[in-house]
């Protein structure tokens, strides 16, 4: 049985038109200027490897004047007071310039404890290649993020295998540890399901991983597993990322059944000790 998961980096997709290239600058033309560099991407490339100070900014909630809806409090109320990541952070988090892909937000808002960021993928020729959304939440526990979605359209497949996904998940990550996020939460769909538990994400609650146990254990008994077998290899179903892992016999028994099963709900906390967020330093060398 091996104990490294396989690595899936293509992201959930859909037919889409191509666009005409944003009629604004990207956001990162201040970065790029005070660093000198003719070309950002790979500007961004190197740092997309590096600790999250050398890129992530944040400020007062007055960071997104003329650039986002509602007051600087609303922010400030989801971050802090000096805790607001500032545009041009935002879209580097979620861009993937080195592999081709940057995030172009068209909507930004905040009020009542979140702040939405969503907006367009797109392409080193101006195309429209896909769609984002991030849901920040000020909450009891913290502040947390929902990833809603990020997806790359079937007509750009070239893009696809090209590590996006990883890349983008391993820069908020980090980002996320300097803005004190607690968790982050996942809806799986298609590719998702396997991409998101090899990058550590875990069955969201209890309810959760008693259905997908269930589920992998339907599985293993139609694949003719004996009631032995089935309770020994049953036991990577405790964890999505242990079970992204599960080879058999020279089969990719896990893999198999995630990419195959159904959807799932997924958490990621962001706190040392815990077994999905210690599998994903390992994994994404956080």
């Amino acid at each position: 049985m091996s104990s490294e998961a396989m690595e899936q980096t293509s992201l959930p997709g859909k037919a889409y038109k191509p666009a005409p290239p944003p009629p604004h600058a990207p956001l990162t033309t201040k970065l790029q200027e005070a660093a000198g560099v003719k070309e950002p991407h790979k500007l961004l490339g190197v740092q997309s490897v590096q600790p999250p100070g050398s890129w992530f900014e944040k400020g007062d909630g007055d960071v997104f004047e003329g650039t986002g809806d509602g007051n600087p409090s609303d922010y400030e109320e989801v971050f802090g007071k000096g805790n607001v990541p500032t545009p041009d952070s935002l879209q580097m988090m979620y861009s993937s310039p080195s592999r081709g892909v940057t995030a172009e937000p068209d909507k930004i808002a905040a009020g009542w404890g979140k702040m939405r960021y969503s907006g367009d993928l797109m392409d080193d020729d101006g195309n429209k290649v896909g769609e984002f959304k991030r849901t920040f939440v000020r909450g009891d526990s913290g502040l947390q993020v929902h990833h809603d979605l990020f997806w790359i359209a079937d007509d750009y497949e070239h893009l696809k295998g090209r590590g996006i996904g990883k890349d983008v998940t391993t820069k908020a990550l980090r980002a996320y540890r300097d803005m004190s996020v607690t968790k982050v939460h996942v809806s799986t769909a298609k590719d998702g399901r396997v991409a998101w538990a090899c990058m550590g994400f875990d069955w969201a609650n209890e309810f959760e991983r008693a259905g997908m146990t269930e589920c992998f254990h339907r599985f293993l008994r139609d694949r003719g597993y004996s009631n032995q077998d089935r309770a020994i290899l049953g036991t990577a179903a405790k964890h999505a990322f242990t079970l992204a892992s599960l080879e058999h016999d020279g089969e990719m028994l896990g893999r198999e059944f995630l990419e195959d099963g159904p959807g799932w709900d997924g958490v990621l906390n962001l706190r040392d000790g815990d077994p999905g967020y210690e599998f994903a330093k390992r994994r994404l060398k956080l």
